[in-house]
């Protein structure tokens, strides 16, 4: 739980400071202060470090729902460690910050390894056919369908945002302000989506534990 919810936290912050900075930065001469380079490090930085979250949520659900043996659990801090690297290249200037849409996309690129990591800890198992054909003797066996795809859609659905966002700038005659609201209204529902299907996976898990705790 902890972890999805700093997740979350993250993709909350990151917008945070990209809409306030949208607003208070609209000058060239104001893209050349400290301040615009701090709220910059907070939008870009939280998406680069996101990979964190995403890579030890990976670690869990390959823990309770993974298939033993099929994707290597690694070492706890490694996750952490490649985070904080991706966000302080961030700080230190190794992602532009010259133009920041472009900026978002290369840190969103950092979270290919965490994002195919968790889905194929799910990926890889053999599901029950249906609810009723399920024993409810693991936590497997407690997470539906519904919120399976809900998971892999929420976690992949972002990918196509990175090919869109130039062919509908040079192509497709909205305004900035238009592309902007259609794609971050898509990049909140692929976060509703991540957020609502673990928490879902969360769920699961606590009914299981609960359930040995009784047995």
């Amino acid at each position: 739980r902890m972890y999805s919810a700093s997740l979350l936290v993250c993709y909350g912050a990151s917008t945070l400071a990209g809409g306030w900075a949208h607003q208070h930065f609209t000058t060239v001469d104001s893209l050349n202060t400290t301040k615009f380079w701090a709220m910059w490090c907070v939008c870009v930085g939280n998406v680069a470090f996101a990979s964190c979250y995403m890579g030890l949520i990976g670690r869990e659900v390959q823990r309770y729902f993974g298939v033993p043996g099929a994707i290597p659990l690694g070492p706890w801090w490694f996750w952490p460690v490649f985070g904080t690297y991706m966000a302080a290249a961030c700080a230190l200037g190794y992602i532009s910050f010259k133009r920041p849409a472009c900026d978002i996309f290369i840190a969103g690129i950092t979270q290919f390894p965490s994002t195919f990591y968790l889905m194929a800890t799910l990926g890889l198992r053999r599901w029950p056919k249906s609810s009723a054909s399920a024993s409810k003797e693991s936590p497997i066996d407690l997470v539906r369908l519904s919120y399976r795809i809900m998971f892999y859609v929420g976690f992949i659905g972002n990918a196509p945002l990175l090919p869109m966002y130039p062919l509908l700038v040079q192509y497709s005659g909205m305004t900035m302000a238009g592309i902007n609201t259609l794609l971050h209204s898509w990049l909140m529902i692929m976060w509703g989506m991540q957020g609502i299907s673990l928490l879902h996976l969360c769920k699961a898990m606590s009914s299981y534990e609960r359930k040995e705790s009784r047995d």
